[in-house]
Formats: structure tokens, sequence, C-alpha cells
């Protein structure tokens, strides 16, 4: 797949087989079990549904990105591919589930530190349809809020999202462009939009205090404030894989990779926890 530029190369291509019902198998007894002890929000991720970031790994980055403008006819049929895998995967993990959901994670990766990963006209041209479809494909099975998820700056499709229907947003990356705009992401989109993260785990986590990681230290709290919805999440995922091993501007030489001290870690856990959450992939 890595060198394909044509639609007839997909047809090729040992697509998986999402109808497969082991797939699904354990979902509707975790979830009547996480239901019936009644003490979180239930947080579906059917595992990586995304896709934009599967089209990217099934050719790389650099090369899918090329491939939407120099092959938009492929990138586009490559897209629709992967996006109908998703769609159908996701709707036997939601009829297997039922009722016992409150919330969809779903995303793609559409920024990088200083700005979206491709423009805002080419995402609304690929990209968007096959979002707003995929949305609508949940909500009309299910009354679960849309978790949606994206790293990096992001900020100028957030009307986009809001407009398809994404309900949560996470996690604020608040190190990335003009995502570190809190107040001005709360101006706004607060009332539209539920954040969950706005925590710095490139700089506040790693390089900070306990002080400055508790409730009220950091930057985020003051900004987005005491209601910002749901249990805050970390960006980047793994914070012991993805934080630099020196801080920003000290020294040379590329990143490299620093657990976090837990004592930054330990001051973080349970802030503005409104509804504890457990999550079923």
């Amino acid at each position: 797949m890595a060198e394909a530029t044509a639609p007839e190369d997909l047809e090729r291509y040992p697509w998986p087989d999402m109808n497969d019902p082991q797939r699904v198998a354990h979902v509707h007894e975790q979830a009547q079990r996480l239901a019936n002890e009644g003490r979180y929000a239930i947080l579906g991720v059917p595992w990586l549904l995304f896709p934009f970031e599967r089209a990217i790994a099934l050719q790389g980055m650099e090369k899918f990105l090329v491939n939407m403008v120099r092959h938009p006819d492929f990138a586009q049929a490559l897209l629709l591919k992967v996006a109908d895998l998703c769609r159908t995967l996701m709707g036997h993990f939601l009829e297997a589930i039922g009722e016992n959901i409150d919330i969809i994670k779903i995303g793609d990766d559409l920024g990088g530190q200083n700005g979206l990963l491709i423009s805002p006209a080419l995402y609304r041209r690929m990209l968007k349809p096959i979002h707003a479809d995929y949305i609508a494909f949940i909500k009309q099975r299910t009354r679960a809020k849309v978790f949606f998820h994206s790293d990096g700056d992001i900020f100028d499709l957030l009307d986009d999202l809001v407009e398809i229907g994404v309900d949560i947003l996470n996690p604020l990356q608040t190190t990335a462009g003009k995502m570190a705009n809190l107040a001005e992401l709360k101006r706004r989109y607060g009332k539209n939009l539920v954040f969950c993260g706005g925590i710095d785990t490139q700089r506040l986590l790693p390089f900070g205090s306990p002080q400055r990681s508790a409730p009220g230290g950091a930057p985020g709290d003051r900004a987005l404030g005491p209601r910002r919805g749901i249990p805050p999440r970390r960006c980047p995922h793994h914070p012991g894989r993805h934080t630099p091993r020196k801080h920003p501007g000290h020294g040379r030489g590329s990143p490299g990779v620093r657990p976090l001290p837990l004592k930054n870690m330990a001051a973080f856990p349970g802030r503005h926890v409104l509804t504890p959450s457990k999550i079923l992939t």
C-alpha cells in the first residue's frame, strides 16, 4: 500500500474483516458489568477508528500527504475505504453495547506544533465530509456524546468540528500554536464544546513543580475554569515516551525521553473530575 497511487490499487490490498464477531464479542458483557456497578460514565473507544490516521499508517505521512495533492482521486478513495471499515466496526460496537455507553471516542490527529497538517480548504474538501458522515452515523445509533481527539494546533478547524456535531474536544494541547490561548477557546467555544484536557505535558508536567501541577496552579485551571467538563487527559498520549529529555530551548539535538516526575503526576490526578469515566475498548 505504501507505493499505491491509483484507486484500483486498493482492490489488491488484504483489508481486515470488520464483520468478524470476535472483534466485539467482549463488549456487551464488559459494558453491562460497568453499568451495573453504576460508578462510572462509560467511554467507548473502538480501537483506532480514525480514518486520516489509518490512511497515513498505511502509506506513511509524507507519502499520503503528497498523494492528497498529486493524486487526490486515490487519496479520497483510500480515505473512503478506511472510513467504511471504521463505520462497519463502529456499527457492530454500538449494537453490542446497546444503551450502556455515555461517550464514544473518535478523532484524527490534524494538527502539528504550529498549525494544521493540511490546509483548512483541503480538510473541508476531503476529510470533513467523512467526519460529518461518521458522526451522523454514530448519533443515529446512540445517545452517547461524541468525544473527538486531535493533537496539535487545530484552532482553525474548531468551527468545522462544532458544525459536524463534536461534543467533547480533547486534548487541547496547550503548547501548540493558537491552542495555547485557552481563554479565547473558552470564550468562543465554551457553549458548544466540553473541553477535556488543557494540560501541558511538554513543559509543565515534566519540568514544573507539584505546586504548579496541583489544582489552581496551571494556566488551564484559570482559563478554562471549574466547569471545564470531564477529567483532563494528558497529551501526548504517553508522557514518558513523547516528552523531551531537555527543557525546550536548552541544549541541542533531537528530543529524547524523560519520564514525568511522579511528584508532579501525584499532584495532577482527580482535579476537576465531575464525571469519572471508565474506558471500554
